[in-house]
């Protein structure tokens, strides 16, 4: 719920919210739209020059942000602007990162692939740690810990299956389309929540391990308890990286043998070898990863040379290969 204040009068036509006035050249007039709460109600309005003092604090955090960027490649600018979205993307209080503000934009005008994306990806979110990491943005502790600890102890329920985790710490999510809307450019279903929520797709792991190592390196050392989840994610890949999944596409059939699941599989139980050797934390199941990593290896080669992708499984080992 929402609550608009202003200075200005305010009338309701056609169940709309308006107010109508004149201004000469040097006057402003400010509206302040925020969510409701008890303490504010519909909130309080602020005058022009507290309306001004406000805007450019805002500036000036977003420009103190984005001149942390150590970027100095090609198209700077628009790198910058991406980082910036990335930011934006960032829920404060957690550290969680949406995976985009959007619900059921479709794919491709007028076709049905119209998915609610307003959640938190696993996936997304390591490789936006990654991105950050890569510009020399240190990405919040929290962040970190949001992502490999917090999210997945309150969602996974005893089990690591599941690819998203909820704002607001949902354990069961619902797809349902709203017929009577007709979504943007005619584009059917409008669906609101997401059915990949119950999907398998082993690829997650090796994100999320990769992600944890990047930062321990280059950020701050990970926390005893973090790698504790860490190697519980671990043990669990050793026993269930061969089995079929519905992988990085989210298809909506059968599970299938996914190359990338296994690579992705393969990386995870990599990432956790070097936190452990790194950081000399305890890992009873690191001689069995690595017998795990050899056939891991052995069977994502042999998926890529059935497929013709051989060279596909090498250029991604190569990719995901930490700096020295």
């Amino acid at each position: 719920m929402l609550g608009l204040a202003t200075e200005q009068p305010l009338e309701t036509i056609d169940g709309a919210v308006v107010s109508q006035f004149a201004l000469s050249e040097g006057e402003a007039a400010v509206f302040v739209l925020r969510h409701l709460s008890p303490e504010l109600g519909c909130g309080i309005s602020v005058s022009v020059n507290e309306a001004e003092e406000l805007f450019r604090r805002t500036i000036e955090f977003w420009q103190r942000w984005i001149a942390q960027s150590r970027y100095a490649g090609r198209w700077r600018e628009i790198v910058h602007r991406s980082a910036l979205a990335l930011k934006l993307l960032t829920y404060e209080p957690t550290g969680a990162i949406v995976a985009a503000p959007t619900c059921s934009l479709p794919e491709g005008v007028g076709g049905g692939r119209n998915w609610d994306y307003r959640y938190t990806w696993i996936r997304d979110s390591a490789f936006t740690v990654y991105a950050f990491l890569r510009l020399g943005f240190l990405p919040r502790g929290r962040t970190i810990h949001a992502l490999c600890g917090l999210y997945l102890q309150r969602t996974m329920c005893g089990r690591v299956v599941a690819d998203h985790v909820w704002n607001r710490w949902r354990k069961h999510l619902i797809e349902e389309t709203l017929d009577h809307l007709d979504g943007y450019m005619s584009s059917k279903p409008v669906r609101i929540g997401n059915g990949a929520y119950n999907q398998l797709q082993l690829d997650i792991y090796g994100e999320l391990l990769d992600a944890a190592y990047l930062y321990n390196k280059h950020g701050a050392p990970i926390s005893y308890d973090l790698w504790t989840s860490l190697r519980a994610l671990t043990d669990w890949v050793c026993d269930n990286w061969h089995r079929k999944d519905e992988g990085v596409w989210e298809v909506r059939g059968d599970q299938r043998e996914f190359v990338y699941s296994k690579l992705m599989c393969w990386v995870a139980l990599d990432r956790a070898i070097r936190l452990a050797d790194k950081r000399s934390f305890p890992a009873r199941a690191i001689a069995g990863s690595k017998s795990v990593m050899r056939s891991t290896k052995t069977s994502f080669r042999r998926a890529g040379a059935r497929n013709g992708r051989r060279s596909c499984s090498t250029t991604a080992v190569s990719r995901w290969m930490p700096p020295t």
